[in-house]
């Protein structure tokens, strides 16, 4: 088999994107506590293995719309019966290491698994639930940021105020996804938010969400749950990614996807350094 093919089926690039909410949960924690690299090495490799069994899951109940998308077709690569048996692994993985870093971890990863059980499997399938599945992308939002929040701390009240800016983010990316996946869910059937109401009030469902967000992160740091790096570091990203959804057309769903997620990425590893740095100086 040709392992470019192999990883393109995967979608490695995106789910290593997609560890971002839960690796945000990480670096809202005090940098103090990263003393144990074993449990360092534990959490990314918890991480990657659980965004990986969401990914697969996705793969499955959406293996026979996804082969006939032009962007997803590569899917096609791996059968379907293969999906939801890296899915059972890769739950058991996930689950195996969560328990060992921390119970809490493992009841919010859990619970997260869940929900997106209900989301992509039926006979539920919220996916297809008019706004639901936009809910279900918050809920677990804000049990993928606590999965990595708590590898190191408890959860509180800033922890929860924190984790509801990451969760609105991901609502918006669902938003967006089901612009982007408009005209093969429509073929297939799936009656997801965007086929029943159409692109043009998706788009302004984007865009009011992206500000709500906005706000929101602004409040935060009112509320002295953020310092005014933490703040400055994601107001610029959130700022333009409402630029971007209130500038850009239907035609520009995929660069607006490569640019939000460049401008995320970016701000991950800026508030990385300001962590690292922090945590340099207590050494130094």
């Amino acid at each position: 088999m040709d392992y470019r093919l192999l990883v393109k089926s995967l979608r490695l690039k995106e789910i290593v994107l997609m560890t971002g909410f839960s690796f945000a949960g990480v670096l809202f924690t005090p940098p103090d506590l990263w003393n144990d690299w074993l449990k360092n090495i534990s959490v990314l490799f918890f991480v990657l293995i659980y965004v990986m069994a969401v990914y697969f899951l996705n793969s499955f109940a959406d293996y026979e719309s996804d082969v006939k998308s032009q962007r997803l077709e590569i899917i096609g690569t791996i059968s379907k019966s293969k999906y939801i048996s890296f899915f059972v692994v890769f739950c058991a993985l996930f689950s195996s290491l969560a328990i060992y870093i921390d119970i809490k971890t493992f009841i919010f990863s859990i619970s997260a698994m869940i929900l997106w059980s209900l989301y992509y499997l039926p006979p539920l399938r919220l996916k297809s639930t008019y706004l639901i599945g936009t809910l279900v992308h918050f809920i677990a939002g804000i049990f993928h940021f606590h999965s990595g929040y708590c590898s190191f701390a408890d959860y509180n009240e800033s922890s929860l105020a924190i984790s509801i800016y990451f969760a609105l983010l991901l609502s918006v990316g669902h938003f967006h996804h089901e612009l982007m996946d408009y005209e093969a869910d429509k073929a297939a059937g799936n009656l997801t938010t965007a086929v029943r109401i159409g692109i043009n009030k998706i788009q302004y469902l984007r865009t009011g969400l992206t500000l709500l967000t906005l706000i929101y992160w602004i409040v935060v740091f009112l509320m002295n749950y953020t310092s005014k790096e933490e703040l400055l570091v994601f107001l610029v990203p959130t700022t333009l990614l409402l630029m971007m959804s209130a500038l850009m057309k239907q035609n520009n769903v995929k660069k607006f996807q490569i640019i939000s997620r460049a401008l995320f990425l970016l701000a991950g590893f800026i508030l990385l350094g300001i962590k690292i740095t922090e945590l340099a100086k207590n050494y130094f």
